[in-house]
């Protein structure tokens, strides 16, 4: 793997507490040209800090698009970026930042950037930067 994930790690908990409309800003590194108004961000915000910490992400503002981005690694593995799906069929990308918890934008009822514990078995991809 090669990488230190602290490296994306800080990048992330640098924005813990951003809420709407601040998040917009997110967007910055996709592709994404729809009205911000309510956009789901979570994946413009890994995207975000992948770039702000000198990595490429997908540049896609869809969860879905990370999971099959980069190289497969192991349940568990500290700075992952995980792909969830609801059992509406929705998905969700986050930070895997340990102890069950994961750090990602637009999580909780309040949709802010934050740690959050998610249950592993809604985890579709853990995947890892090239």
């Amino acid at each position: 793997m090669g990488l230190d994930p602290q490296t994306w790690l800080k990048v992330a908990e640098s924005q813990i507490g951003v809420t709407e409309p601040e998040s917009a800003k997110y967007f910055s590194a996709t592709d994404f040209d729809g009205p911000l108004g309510y956009a789901p961000y979570c994946a413009a915000f890994v995207n975000w800090v992948l770039r702000k910490a000198g990595l490429s992400g997908t540049g896609h503002a869809n969860a879905i698009s990370f999971a099959n981005w980069g190289v497969e690694v192991d349940e568990g593995t500290l700075g992952a970026i995980v792909v969830f799906e609801w059992d509406n069929g929705h998905h969700h990308v986050s930070f895997y930042h340990g102890g069950g918890k994961f750090l990602g934008g637009n999580q909780t009822s309040y949709h802010e950037v934050c740690n959050e514990h998610i249950s592993f078995g809604y985890a579709i991809a853990w995947r890892w930067p090239r």
